[in-house]
């Protein structure tokens, strides 16, 4: 009888574990759809986040020239200083 009582115990802590978690998703979810409402649609904050990466895959040539010359520049002050200098500056 103990065992029972044990057993329907557990899964009525497991059932109202499983119900908060189910209202928190509810809860994410109604902010969710208020957020879209307010930015008809857009999700500002991930934008901030990748304003470069969405500059990049709008404009690839100019990312070529610049990582071109970026890696030129590396090349150039490799030869001027020694790489073991760069590594222990960059280390």
């Amino acid at each position: 009888m103990a065992r029972t009582s044990y057993q329907k115990l557990y899964f009525e802590g497991m059932a109202k574990h499983i119900n908060a978690q189910f209202d928190n998703v509810h809860d994410k979810l109604d902010e969710i759809i208020e957020h879209q409402k307010e930015t008809n649609g857009r999700v500002t904050k991930l934008e901030k986040d990748t304003v470069v990466f969405r500059w990049i895959h709008r404009h690839p040539v100019p990312t070529v020239i610049i990582l071109a010359i970026l890696t030129a520049g590396i090349i150039a002050l490799g030869y001027l200083f020694g790489y073991e200098y760069l590594i222990k500056l960059i280390v």
